[in-house]
């Protein structure tokens, strides 16, 4: 992470905590998401990377995946196109059957004009999450882009 960045942030508060048990790093893993989300909903993105990146440091097993996908939506969201796709790739890999991996992995690589392999991944997704509107509707639009 970046040390000037953190040190102008106005989250330097929990970017420098070093939590020491198990309880204290779940706290502050909690923490991170939730300030993580509110930088997401106000689209400052540089905030958003620099706490999911922190908990990505902190986080627990269970919590990887969550974390991984977020921060590849962040990373997309701020042109980091391939980064993305790490993130992305690191959460199906953590945890197979999170939706979400595989959905911010069709995304990635979708920027990336990688259709064929966004098309897999949506898919993969689709499969985890038959009912899902919005994942049957992005599965299509890809599927029409592959076609073309």
């Amino acid at each position: 992470m970046n040390s000037a960045m953190i040190m102008s942030s106005p989250h330097r508060d929990v970017l420098e905590a070093t939590p020491d048990t198990d309880d204290s790093k779940a706290r502050l893993v909690e923490e991170l998401q939730s300030r993580g989300r509110a930088a997401v909903g106000a689209k400052s993105w540089m905030d958003a990377k620099l706490l999911y990146e922190k908990a990505l440091t902190v986080a627990v097993e269970d919590k990887v995946a969550l974390l991984e996908s977020n921060l590849s939506l962040v990373n997309k969201n701020m042109g980091n196109f391939e980064e993305a796709r790490k993130c992305a790739e690191k959460a199906t890999e953590v945890d197979p059957k999170y939706v979400k991996g595989w959905w911010r992995l069709g995304q990635a690589l979708q920027s990336l004009h990688r259709s064929e392999e966004a098309l897999d991944a949506l898919k993969k997704a689709k499969v985890l999450d038959p009912a899902n509107k919005a994942l049957i509707k992005e599965c299509q639009k890809v599927a029409k882009k592959v076609e073309e």
